[in-house]
């Protein structure tokens, strides 16, 4: 992608970004700590991490994309809060995690008696060293809830 008004080429493959992305440090901020049971917010908490209070999943996804917020724990998010950020997070090198620890670039909607509404976990991270402290924490269920 070209940005005419900074006049910067962004481009992503295979989870590579263009060097403009990953120069940005991404604050120690995470949104969606209600995914989280008290032990689990004490726990980031101690890592140095800070609630960011932002707006609804769509607009946080993009945010982490940008690396304006370090994580994103949030579920069950809504589809059509999912589909359109999830294009532009891919976009930047930044994809969401299955609680198994993996990438996904592609993710499958369930259908339930309420249409496909709701994806069940689909947390982001900023970046690795993010995703390498806040994921453990996660995949953990004494933390979860």
């Amino acid at each position: 992608m070209y940005s005419p008004l900074e006049k910067i080429l962004y481009w992503s493959f295979e989870n590579k970004v263009s060097k403009h992305v990953k120069e940005k440090k991404a604050p120690r901020t995470i949104s969606g700590l209600h995914a989280l049971n008290s032990a689990g917010a004490k726990k980031v908490e101690e890592l140095g991490y800070t609630h960011a209070k932002t707006g609804n999943a769509h607009l946080t996804i993009v945010d982490v994309a940008l690396s304006r917020v370090g994580a994103l724990l949030h579920w069950p998010i809504q589809v059509h809060d999912a589909l359109i950020p999830f294009s532009f997070a891919q976009n930047y090198g930044v994809l969401p995690y299955s609680m198994n620890g993996e990438p996904l670039s592609t993710f499958e909607l369930v259908h339930s008696s309420k249409g496909f509404s709701r994806i069940p976990k689909l947390p982001y991270f900023a970046n690795d060293e993010i995703r390498d402290e806040l994921l453990p924490i996660i995949q953990n269920p004494k933390f979860t809830v």
